[in-house]
């Protein structure tokens, strides 16, 4: 079946077979194109010729087969290999970089510790580089972030101190309208506004301002408050009230180059007479409801804790008449300055007092801080502002 034009070829390929070659020719077998592969092997008994006859498609589809699978197989080693050397170095870069990694692991740490409210977190380590700026940075960081919140805690517990030194206004004693308004400008203040109940149903207010703010001043009016209190209950008039505070003061007060400025106003609510002593503070206000007129209270003194010698003397007005209003105020307010630099000022005030005389005493304490908040704007509040009424039913 072999065909006689390809006698050469089959000739070649015995010949090959015989002298022990192998090799393979492409030869027609039965019709279609073959390859011929051959080859000879030595066995016990003798040469044996091996002849393997393939369809030239078939073997064209193996050997494209083998060089596919192949090609897979060499691939995939190649990922492998490429793989096992990307984690070997992973492996051996994480082990190197331990050491430069291992105080920022501390920093996390730390800064959880610290989130957590933990303030004894600190960082240890000792490394000449900049890591260890980051670390002194935040050992600082956490020893002023405790004394900020330490202060924090102290400041809300003397605000609601003070807070409680807000003078409770009893109807049950007094038929006097009485109003009140503080304002601070932190969290505590120097500004003291009190009310006292004394012998004979007699009606005590007090106006002070404490030079400074904060809580250096917070701590001298509380000093304050509480001689004028136990004062009030035993002596017969202001003027001792004010000369045994001012004494008494000035020794705590000494070289400390702070004072007190005070108003004190008494108002016997059956007779209408009406007492004060000024101690150094502006003169208060009084609406006379008769004729619309405003009338300064004015009187001697100097403000508390610079001289312990000086004797205040008491200053008296007779009759109130219904309707009449007493306004007492902190510099705080006529002093506000506006966007523009300008001063609210004590034209303003009494203006205010003048437009609301027929309101009761609280909303008059709210009408004059409405405007002194509208006056400042978008402005800091700088100083403490109190304001007290007082309005004869």
């Amino acid at each position: 079946n072999i065909d006689p034009k390809f006698e050469d070829e089959t000739t070649a390929l015995f010949q090959g077979m015989q002298y022990g070659k192998k090799g393979y020719v492409s030869v027609p077998f039965e019709g279609e194109v073959s390859v011929w592969a051959y080859s000879k092997t030595e066995t016990e008994l003798g040469g044996l010729g091996i002849l393997n006859i393939l369809p030239e498609r078939e073997a064209l589809y193996r050997i494209a087969s083998h060089r596919e699978r192949l090609s897979r197989w060499l691939s995939l080693d190649s990922l492998l290999i490429v793989s096992v050397v990307v984690v070997i170095m992973m492996i051996i870069a994480a082990y190197r970089s331990r050491p430069m990694l291992a105080p920022f692991f501390s920093l996390v740490s730390a800064f959880g510790r610290l989130s957590a409210g933990d303030f004894s977190a600190k960082l240890n380590f000792k490394i000449r580089d900049e890591r260890q700026m980051v670390a002194d940075a935040f050992n600082n960081m956490t020893i002023q972030l405790e004394d900020g919140i330490r202060m924090r805690q102290g400041l809300e517990v003397a605000k609601e101190v003070q807070h409680n030194f807000f003078p409770e206004i009893d109807p049950n004693i007094s038929d006097l309208d009485i109003g009140i308004k503080i304002s601070y400008c932190e969290e505590t203040g120097g500004d003291y506004v009190d009310v006292l109940y004394g012998k004979g149903g007699r009606v005590c207010i007090v106006v002070g301002d404490v030079t400074g703010h904060g809580v250096g001043a917070a701590l001298l009016m509380a000093t304050v408050r509480a001689l004028i209190r136990g004062n009030y209950e035993v002596k017969d008039d202001l003027s001792q009230v004010i000369t045994s505070v001012n004494f008494k003061l000035t020794a705590d007060m000494r070289d400390s180059g702070r004072f007190v400025t005070l108003f004190i106003i008494e108002i016997d609510p059956i007779s209408l007479q009406l007492r004060w002593v000024r101690a150094g503070h502006d003169p208060a206000w009084l609406f006379r409801s008769a004729d619309s007129s405003i009338i300064s209270l004015s009187g001697q003194g100097i403000a508390l804790g610079i001289d312990n010698d000086l004797v205040y003397s008491e200053s008296y007005r007779g009759q109130l008449e219904s309707g009449d209003v007493i306004l007492i105020g902190t510099d705080g307010i006529w002093e506000t300055s506006g966007p523009d630099g300008t001063e609210f000022g004590k034209h303003n005030l009494e203006r205010i007092l003048l437009e609301n005389s027929k309101r009761n005493a609280s909303d008059i304490c709210n009408a004059v801080i409405e405007a002194v908040n509208h006056f400042r704007g978008t402005q800091h509040q700088e100083d403490d502002v109190s304001i007290a009424a007082i309005k004869i039913p």
